[in-house]
């Protein structure tokens, strides 16, 4: 969060958190809060909990007309605006590679941390028409994936 935080600042923009328990009617609590700040976007972090309530956060955003970005690239398949992230293949492939180093001998504490190395992009159109949003062109033209 402090890189977020920080890159938020350099673009002149104000971050606000919202805290998002473990129900429903926390997610309710959230959008409410999160409208009532006229918040003008939202970034939905990838977490284990994001990912589990995915179609949760999608349709209240969507009922809240709030442009979502999400780090999963399946949140844009799902309903989301727009998604940049990491996809499971790419990261069960450095596992595998890190593993096999393991198995071959390497000790687990000399293996090094990777972060990932292949992002993608994916942008929902249905989603962007119902939120009165267009896309620019560049900006598509740049998406691994588009969904109409």
């Amino acid at each position: 969060m402090p890189a977020v935080r920080e890159v938020a600042r350099k673009a002149g923009l104000t971050l606000e958190m919202a805290d998002t328990g473990d129900s429903a009617s926390a997610y309710d609590v959230a959008f409410d809060a999160i409208a009532r700040s006229q918040c003008q976007a939202l970034l939905v972090m990838s977490s284990p909990a994001f990912a589990r309530d995915s179609k949760l956060i999608i349709e209240r955003a969507a009922r809240a007309r709030i442009p979502a970005i999400h780090g999963e690239v399946r949140n844009a398949r799902e309903g989301g605006l727009i998604a940049y992230g990491t996809t499971p293949a790419h990261l069960d492939r450095q596992v595998a590679r890190q593993i096999d180093k393991i198995l071959r001998g390497a000790r687990p504490g000399d293996v090094p941390v990777e972060q990932p190395s292949r992002y993608e992009m994916a942008i929902n159109l249905s989603t962007a028409k119902a939120l009165g949003i267009v896309i620019p062109q560049a900006l598509l033209v740049q998406a691994d994936e588009v969904f109409d």
